[in-house]
């Protein structure tokens, strides 16, 4: 069973990176070369979204 966030949290996430500082935050970090990540909980299980910069090198 793959557990799904509730409407509050779906609040939260949206609110923190639309809205909130949080993904101003997290794309300053990956300016720097830094990942980042964004945690919430539900009945117990614990759902995490990472980031982490990449370098493409495109030849054409």
């Amino acid at each position: 069973m793959t557990p799904t966030l509730g409407r509050l949290q779906r609040r939260h996430v949206f609110d923190r990176w639309v809205h909130g500082r949080g993904s101003l935050e997290d794309f300053a970090r990956l300016c720097r070369q830094r990942p980042c990540s964004l945690t919430v909980y539900r009945d117990g299980a614990e759902i995490t979204w990472q980031a982490r910069p990449v370098r493409l090198l495109l030849s054409f």
